[in-house]
C-alpha cells in the first residue's frame, strides 16, 4: 500500500516540481549565456561559486547556473568527481604529479595561518575584501574563508595573495589636525561658508570636525584643507564674526603651532608683552629665509628659532613657490 504523503511533503513535492519546471522553461539562449559566464569566470579565477555571479547575472538562467558549474571540464576536481574525460583526466594527473614532486623536495602547501596574517595586513592598511580579490582574482567568499580559517588556500591563490601589497597610505587620518587648520583660518577671518566649499565639503562637515564628531576622516580632504590653510596664511579675511567667534573659542592661528600635526602639541600663545600673532608669523618667515640664504640646515635654523624641522622645511618650501 503505498503510504501517503504529509502536508509538508507535498509541499516539498510541489515547490521541487515548480523548480524543476523553471530550469526545464529556460531558453536555449539563457543557457548558452549563463555557460559562457561560467566560462569566462573559471578561467579567470582558480576558486568561486554561484554567489559570484549575482551581479552579472541577476534575472538569468534560473536554477541552470549550478548545473553549468558542474559541468565545467578540464580539471583534477572535475575527475575526482567521477569524470572520465580525457581532459579532465589528463589535469588530475598533471595534479598528482605536481604535487609529488612539491612533497619530493619538501615544498609545503601555503600556511591558512600565514594567509590569513597577511589579509588582515592588507585591511589595516584600508584595502577592502573585494579590492584584494579584484587585484589577485579571487573570490571574496574564498578570502573570508581564508580570514577565519576555514579553508586551506591553493598555492596559486596563496601566491596571488601574497602579492598584493599594503597601501602605502593609510585612505583616512585623524580629524584633529584639520580641526586646528579651519580653527585658524577663522582666526583670520575665513569663516565656514568661504573655506569648506573651497575644499569641495559641505559646511555642516566643517562643523561636525569642529565638535569631535568624527575621528578620523578622509585623506584627500585632510590634504586639501592643508594646501588651503597654507595658501590663506597671512591673508586677511573678509568675515568680522569669525575673528570674533574664533577669539571666544580661543582657536589660533597657524604661526602658534610649531607642529600641527602632533596631536599632543600645545600652541604657543604667548602674553601680552610679546610679539602678536601675526608679527610673531612675519619674523619667524624673515628669520627663515635670512638664516637660509646662507646655507644654514633646516634642523640648525629650527633650534635657532625654537620651531619644528617641518615648520622650517614648510615655509621654505613656500618661499620657493612664491619667489
Amino acid at each position: 500500500m503505498t503510504r501517503r504523503l504529509t502536508v509538508a511533503e507535498r509541499h516539498a513535492s510541489a515547490e521541487r516540481d515548480l523548480l524543476l519546471g523553471e530550469i526545464a522553461d529556460q531558453s536555449s539562449w539563457d543557457k548558452f549565456l549563463v555557460e559562457q559566464a561560467v566560462l569566462a569566470v573559471g578561467r579567470g579565477q582558480s576558486e568561486f561559486s554561484a554567489n559570484d555571479f549575482r551581479t552579472l547575472l541577476p534575472e538569468l538562467g534560473l536554477g541552470f547556473l549550478g548545473a553549468a558549474i558542474s559541468a565545467l571540464h578540464g580539471g583534477g576536481r572535475c575527475y575526482r568527481q567521477g569524470c572520465r574525460r580525457d581532459e579532465c583526466r589528463t589535469a588530475y594527473r598533471t595534479e598528482r604529479k605536481i604535487a609529488d614532486y612539491r612533497a619530493a623536495c619538501g615544498i609545503k602547501n601555503p600556511d591558512c595561518g600565514h594567509v590569513a596574517a597577511h589579509l588582515r595586513r592588507l585591511l589595516a592598511s584600508g584595502r577592502t575584501r573585494l579590492d584584494i580579490a579584484a587585484e589577485a582574482h579571487v573570490s571574496e567568499r574564498a578570502i573570508r574563508l581564508y580570514l577565519d580559517g576555514l579553508h586551506q588556500p591553493r598555492p596559486s591563490s596563496a601566491r596571488a595573495l601574497l602579492a598584493v601589497q599594503p597601501l602605502s597610505q593609510t585612505p583616512r587620518v585623524p580629524t584633529i589636525a584639520t580641526a586646528r587648520r579651519i580653527q585658524a583660518m577663522a582666526c583670520q577671518g575665513w569663516a565656514i561658508k568661504h573655506t569648506a566649499p573651497a575644499v569641495g565639503c559641505s559646511w555642516s562637515y566643517f562643523f561636525e570636525i569642529l565638535r569631535g564628531d568624527y575621528t578620523s576622516m578622509p585623506r584627500e580632504i585632510a590634504e586639501a584643507v592643508e594646501r588651503l590653510a597654507r595658501k590663506l596664511n597671512g591673508t586677511r579675511g573678509p568675515s568680522s564674526q569669525s575673528r570674533a567667534a574664533a577669539r571666544r573659542n580661543g582657536w589660533v592661528p597657524l604661526a602658534a603651532w610649531d607642529d600641527i600635526d602632533d596631536p599632543d602639541e600645545q600652541p604657543n600663545v604667548g602674553s601680552d608683552e610679546e610679539l602678536g600673532r601675526n608679527e610673531l608669523a612675519a619674523y619667524r618667515r624673515q628669520e627663515i629665509a635670512h638664516l637660509a640664504s646662507f646655507g644654514i640646515p633646516d634642523q640648525d635654523i629650527a633650534a635657532r628659532l625654537g620651531i619644528s624641522d617641518s615648520t622650517v622645511q614648510q615655509q621654505i618650501r613656500d618661499m620657493r613657490k612664491a619667489a
